[in-house]
């Protein structure tokens, strides 16, 4: 699942570990966090554009 609130992408995955941090961070992700298989990453204002581009790519 890929949604986004007003500042964060919010992603569900099986594995946390495979989420590559330093990676999103080239992306413009200013951090990532983790709760249980839910990951939130923080981009700001413009996450809906960012959010698309992920949808598009799946």
């Amino acid at each position: 699942m890929v949604d986004n609130c007003y500042t964060r992408l919010l992603v569900t995955v099986k594995d946390t570990a495979l989420v590559d941090d330093q990676q999103l961070k080239t992306t413009g992700a200013k951090a990532v966090i983790r709760q249980g298989n839910n990951v939130q990453v923080v981009y700001g204002l413009h996450v809906k554009t960012v959010r698309e581009a992920v949808e598009n790519a799946l």
